[in-house]
């Protein structure tokens, strides 16, 4: 008893200097829609993919943020990644997938071979490679900047792809599912 008493007053006295080292968040925008992913560039830059809002792109930590892209053609950005070479790419829950070459001035919708236009999620491998998740349809595979795509479904139980996640570590490939697991 003595001891829990004692750990007790050691982690009351400890309280404050844990709250007080924590992290404060500020809204920072872009405002006028939700969020639906983020990516950055080698340079610093943040991407906000938002649902109806468009894509917008902020060089200042989001003091102030520049809309790239907000036309019919892109409706509900789901996820947005960028390559080494700066090109931007974004999926969609309508449209399927773009890609950018220019830094988001002119935008070119690359859905070869995707089995649907419900894209929901991507990945940029280091390599180059862009991995593709679609709702129904899979995971897909561009070796060639999002120009083709290729599926590779091999052993999956659900084609209902959500989110991809890459173990860095080992290479290995994650698929969240819709009601699969997994």
């Amino acid at each position: 008893m003595k001891n829990i008493c004692m750990l007790s007053i050691l982690l009351v006295s400890l309280l404050p200097s844990i709250s007080m080292s924590q992290a404060s968040w500020d809204a920072v925008g872009p405002y006028g829609g939700w969020i639906n992913d983020l990516a950055t560039d080698a340079s610093g830059n943040i991407y906000a993919a938002t649902y109806v809002g468009g894509v917008f792109k902020t060089s200042d930590n989001g003091n102030t943020w520049v809309q790239i892209y907000n036309d019919t053609l892109i409706i509900d950005p789901r996820a947005i990644g960028l390559n080494s070479s700066g090109h931007i790419f974004i999926v969609t829950s309508v449209q399927g997938f773009f890609r950018s070459t220019n830094g988001g001035t002119s935008w070119q919708k690359v859905n070869n071979s995707l089995s649907t236009r419900n894209v929901r999620t991507l990945f940029v491998l280091t390599n180059g490679d862009i991995l593709a998740g679609c709702f129904p349809g899979g995971v897909y595979r561009s070796t060639d900047n999002g120009t083709t795509f290729t599926t590779i479904n091999n052993g999956l139980t659900n084609t209902d792809i959500i989110s991809l996640a890459v173990k860095a570590s080992n290479g290995y490939l994650f698929a969240a599912t819709y009601g699969g697991g997994m």
